[in-house]
């Protein structure tokens, strides 16, 4: 029989093409499994880093009952003012900030109002809500004194049991609802590097404590406002925080709320306060004349936009209206105001 050499090349080639593949499969195996580790190690890093940072924390109660039938008409106790505020915080954070991932923690009066409010954010791209975070912690009534529960706002005491109610935490940062970023949140941890050894508390300045005639205890310079606080837990811990405010409770003037209270306890104890330039909480009282200038404003930018006793939907100050109009259907949606954000903060940053 005479051979044939084509066969021969046939036999070779189909041997080196089924080693080949066999090779390739081996490579893509190890491939694979080296990305996978270097997956699972980067979701590890991730995670690590989610959980060590210093957390966001918001109190944000459903307005039910009495408070809420004082005035069904009152913008002040609208629970669709707040779940659009809820939304336009968190669109403005993801849209200013690099990071993978954001911590907040979320107390809320009951499970439905926690699921109802992370509903409003349920439309947005997942690889960006995959961003925040989110972890729920029931409020804890029991530590209210008789009628803190309903004065002024709705769980509007809650902030100043954050010590005990996250008694696992070392420190947070709270944060009014109302509020919306200007700029990264990765800038606002740096402020604990600023509080030293001592502060527990750090805040910016509320002029309408001046503007009122100081008729009222005022924390440093000026008074301060409790929407934005920077909080060292384990020091608060120490000096039982709560248990001292109610000290404070029955002052002349009669205090509205607890930022009143709190005003006057930081008062007679100046070394636990550290004061922070309205950058990190601009406020419509921080346009006042009598406002100090905001050089960190001019040369930085506002960070923190804050729109105190319901200023974004009522006319307390015109350069405060409307700014919850910024689209929150999606991330990207809301970045298409940053151009607004931008002006209007370089204008207000100018006016201060």
């Amino acid at each position: 029989m005479k051979r044939r050499p084509y066969l021969r090349l046939l036999v070779f080639g189909c041997c080196v093409a089924l080693a080949t593949v066999v090779n390739l499969s081996f490579i893509m195996e190890n491939v694979r499994r080296v990305e996978m580790e270097t997956f699972e190690a980067e979701q590890i890093e991730v995670h690590e880093s989610v959980t060590s940072r210093i957390p966001i924390t918001l109190v944000i109660c459903k307005n039910t009952g009495d408070w809420v039938n004082v005035d069904k008409k009152n913008v002040r106790t609208s629970w669709k003012r707040q779940k659009q505020q809820f939304a336009v915080i968190f669109a403005s954070m993801l849209y200013f900030s690099k990071l993978s991932s954001i911590r907040i923690i979320l107390l809320t009066d009951s499970v439905e109002t926690y699921v109802e409010l992370l509903s409003t954010i349920s439309g947005w791209p997942q690889h960006q809500r995959r961003r925040l975070h989110f972890e729920m912690h029931n409020i804890e009534e029991e530590r209210f004194k008789e009628g803190q529960l309903l004065q002024w706002r709705p769980c509007a005491w809650t902030k100043m049991y954050l010590p005990e109610m996250l008694e696992d935490f070392d420190a947070t940062i709270y944060m009014d609802s109302d509020v919306l970023f200007l700029g990264p949140v990765e800038d606002t941890w740096a402020v604990f590097q600023r509080m030293g050894d001592v502060a527990a508390i750090a805040a910016s300045a509320e002029m309408w404590y001046l503007e009122e005639g100081n008729n009222r205890p005022a924390a440093g310079k000026y008074g301060i406002n409790t929407g934005v606080m920077f909080m060292n837990l384990t020091r608060l811990r120490k000096i039982s925080l709560a248990e001292n405010l109610m000290l404070y409770t029955d002052s002349d003037p009669a205090p509205r709320h607890d930022q009143d209270v709190l005003n006057a306890f930081l008062k007679y104890h100046p070394h636990l306060l550290h004061e922070l330039p309205a950058r990190y909480n601009f406020l419509p009282s921080s346009c006042q004349k009598s406002a100090p200038v905001c050089q960190e404003c001019l040369d930085r930018g506002i960070l923190v936009m804050h729109g105190a006793d319901s200023s974004f939907y009522r006319f307390v100050d015109a350069k405060m209206k409307d700014w919850p109009l910024i689209p929150t259907d999606g991330v990207q949606s809301a970045a298409g105001g940053q151009l607004q954000l931008l002006s209007i903060s370089r204008a207000a940053g100018a006016a201060s």
